[in-house]
């Protein structure tokens, strides 16, 4: 989710002019890099352990710079959901779900438990917060899970029409099933879980997912032992 911000946007070249930023500009890029750094403290610290002061210091600013633009904890907590959803949004197809079935499925778990990164561990933290405090926060997250639950019930859905997954498959139950099963894997990573690797708990939820999913079970059995 890059050196500190510098006062000026510049562009060199043998005759071009340095142009100052906007305050805009200046304001935009302060939220951008806040954003970013309460990110990856969140997932490092969690909740409770972070404070709004060495997240400003992380980006580069000052200690005061997030009450400055945000007030209060909560306020700044709510900003880091609905960006995290946006980074979420930004990766998913761009028009719309075209491609469905079982492999987009596995390619999800990959990304949620396969792959390190603060972004699932502060996602973590602000579920366990939000669980806690209720509030804004609990709405907010919650609408980040319905992005979630959208695009891998949308998926399942796809998976259906083409017959590559059962057609008894309640796509949003399912969907909430396997986040629910995703989230609970990050949260032990997040606790520092040494064993197993992370890569072999992705391999044999992908396996299960496979026999559970396909239309072909016979088909899926044998595909599953060859992988």
């Amino acid at each position: 989710m890059s050196s500190l911000i510098e006062p000026e946007l510049v562009e060199r070249g043998p005759q071009t002019k340095e142009r100052r930023r906007t305050q805009e500009e200046r304001r935009a890029e302060a939220e951008s890099r806040l954003l970013a750094s309460a990110v990856k403290l969140l997932g490092q610290k969690g909740v409770a352990g972070t404070t709004l002061s060495e997240i400003g210091v992380h980006a580069g600013y000052s200690r005061g710079l997030v009450a400055h633009h945000y007030g209060n904890k909560e306020r700044f907590l709510r900003a880091v959901a609905t960006y995290i959803a946006k980074v979420y949004r930004s990766k998913l197809p761009p028009e719309g779900l075209t491609n469905g079935g079982i492999q987009p499925v596995l390619d999800y778990v990959d990304a949620y438990v396969a792959e390190k990164g603060e972004p699932l561990g502060a996602v973590v933290a602000m579920f366990s917060e939000a669980l806690i405090s209720g509030g804004p926060l609990k709405a907010d997250m919650l609408a980040l899970n319905d992005v979630s639950i959208d695009y891998l019930a949308g998926i399942i859905r796809l998976g259906k029409k083409t017959g590559e997954i059962r057609e008894d498959i309640d796509p949003e139950a399912m969907a909430v099933m396997i986040i629910g099963m995703l989230r609970g894997v990050s949260a032990q990573y997040a606790l520092n879980l040494q064993r197993p690797q992370r890569t072999d708990v992705a391999r044999q939820i992908k396996r299960s997912l496979f026999l559970t999913l396909a239309s072909d079970v016979g088909c899926a059995r044998e595909v599953m032992l060859q992988a």
